[in-house]
């Protein structure tokens, strides 16, 4: 780090000693006006140690991939003040990261307490404060507004906490660089994001089932299992493609594989609205399909901080409903016209 990034951090701590704090826990002060990397939940005080369960979560609202390298975390009460990212950290498009009380080394104060977020030119970006933090539970921003009461997650463990085993339903790069999903078996009975901030994965194949070392993120929207380099992951073996999940119920199947249909009728930004109120994100398509259209497409449930989508995958696709059933219909007529024209035929040859 240069001697004029020092400087700012200096700074930056010393006007964080001075910035009024915020609101109370009711309605904490936010800024959360710029459209980009925002501070999204932490938990503050955990029922059990706090140096093992406090987290902070970082989410990215915008349109690109941002890296967080250089961009700064500080706290008003804690005991260190500050976090840099000095290493390359990329977020994608709905992307997140949650850090650790132990990988930031912010104390988050359970009384009294002021959490800013910097760019790397000191733009204040993000900020947020409270004041007596309720045990057990986060402060997430949802709705365009902070609320506690989601109450602290513990996290499902397998019998050996640092192995899983699983199918893979989605490639590196099919939704983030960083991520793919894994399901426990073909019904899907657990999905498990297996997550690399520094984008290294094996080569891998739809149905390939693997074995994978590393951990489980403290809390997460998806059951999350970190791993550090590409041996990480063994290939044990290889199996066809598992199938979607047929679902209209996106809350139970967050993380799942599924297939879902309906008439497209609206778009909302980057999404197409069905008309059962399903958004999907066809993205990843070289051919979006059109309002109107009834489609049947297959992908994975997501969530962002508004709401659930699936994202439709190439590998999986989507199916105009309409047009193949007008096409079904086309080549019915045609028989049945050429059936007519060959009874008459018969009648006038006896005749």
């Amino acid at each position: 780090m240069n001697s004029f990034f020092k400087s700012l951090i200096i700074l930056i701590c010393f006007l964080s000693i001075l910035w009024p704090l915020g609101t109370s826990a009711q309605d904490p002060y936010n800024s959360k006006g710029w459209q980009g990397i925002i501070i999204q939940e932490i938990l503050p005080n955990p029922v059990d140690k706090d140096r093992d369960k406090e987290w902070i979560k970082l989410y990215n609202s915008s349109n690109q991939e941002i890296n967080l390298k250089n961009w700064v975390l500080v706290d008003r009460f804690g005991q260190n003040h500050f976090f840099v990212f000095q290493k390359d950290t990329w977020l994608e498009d709905d992307d997140y990261i949650i850090m650790s009380r132990s990988e930031t080394q912010i104390t988050l104060n359970n009384f009294e307490e002021e959490l800013s977020l910097f760019d790397p030119a000191g733009e204040l970006i993000d900020q947020i404060s409270y004041i007596n933090a309720p045990a057990g539970e986060t402060l997430l921003y949802s709705d365009n507004s902070w609320r506690w009461g989601t109450k602290e997650k513990t996290t499902l463990q397998p019998e050996t906490p640092n192995i899983v085993e699983g199918i893979v339903i989605t490639l590196p790069g099919d939704i983030s660089l960083q991520y793919f999903f894994i399901a426990r078996d073909a019904q899907q009975s657990e999905t498990i994001q297996i997550y690399n901030y520094k984008k290294e994965f094996p080569k891998l194949k739809l149905g390939d089932y693997i074995k994978i070392s590393g951990e489980f993120s403290d809390i997460n929207n998806y059951l999350r299992f970190k791993i550090s380099k590409p041996e990480d992951i063994e290939i044990l073996n290889h199996q066809p493609p598992i199938s979607p999940l047929n679902s209209s119920d996106l809350n139970n199947s967050l993380g799942k594989l599924v297939s879902i249909s309906g008439t497209i009728i609206d778009k909302d930004g980057k999404y197409l609205i069905l008309d059962n109120e399903i958004k999907l994100d066809p993205s990843l398509l070289t051919v979006k399909p059109a309002t109107n259209d009834r489609v049947k497409a297959s992908g994975i449930v997501l969530t962002s901080s508004k709401y659930k989508y699936v994202k439709i995958l190439p590998d999986y696709g989507i199916k105009k409903i309409n047009k193949e059933t007008s096409n079904k219909i086309i080549v019915l007529s045609v028989l049945s016209a050429l059936s007519l024209a060959g009874l008459a035929t018969l009648k006038n040859h006896f005749d």
